[in-house]
């Protein structure tokens, strides 16, 4: 073995007082800050007026960082690569008449005169007899490339199925990659 060399605990060839090669990759690259938010259900999961989801964006373990809220909407303000998603909880007592709703990701933005589906799923639920107790979850989740201005928000066709328990059930948010 060459003398100015030794294997660091590993077993892995460094030069003598170097430090582990791990360690100076994550001590040379500057720490990053990308934008990221995590929005969960709060106790009113209502539709806003625009249809998206109305969330919490500072209770519990929710936090936005290098975005913006708006309307129930994500507001994208550095563009980039993101990846987008939402879990939603639905549930009720017994089965209304409707027995399948769609859950989807959408985005608005200034480029476009309409509302552009990112991610939908049709969630059919109450397979049992009526009046029984149910409950069904939908997670979407994609990558997208978003511009400054993009709005992303999250909607479900019948609102009032979402169930909001303590905010591990039904959530909404999105990171730089």
């Amino acid at each position: 073995m060459c003398p100015h060399v030794s294997p660091d605990p590993c077993g892995c060839p460094q030069a003598s007082g170097d430090r582990p090669l791990s360690e100076k990759v994550q001590q040379d690259r500057p720490p990053t800050k990308k934008p990221a938010a995590h929005l969960i259900a709060g106790a009113d999961v209502s539709s806003q007026p625009n249809g998206s989801l109305r969330w919490e964006p500072g209770k519990s373990w929710a936090f936005i960082r290098g975005l913006g809220y708006r309307g129930g909407s994500l507001v994208c303000r550095q563009p980039g690569l993101y990846f987008v998603y939402a879990k939603v909880q639905l549930g009720a007592p017994g089965c209304p008449t409707r027995a399948a709703t769609l859950h989807g990701i959408h985005k608005r933005t200034p480029r476009y005169p309409g509302v552009l589906d990112l991610l939908v799923n049709k969630v059919v639920y109450c397979p049992q007899a009526h009046g029984v107790p149910w409950a069904r979850h939908s997670f979407l989740g994609g990558l997208v490339r978003l511009e400054t201005g993009d709005e992303v928000f999250t909607r479900v066709q019948a609102p009032e199925l979402v169930r909001a328990v303590d905010g591990t059930r039904s959530y909404f948010g999105m990171f730089m990659v």
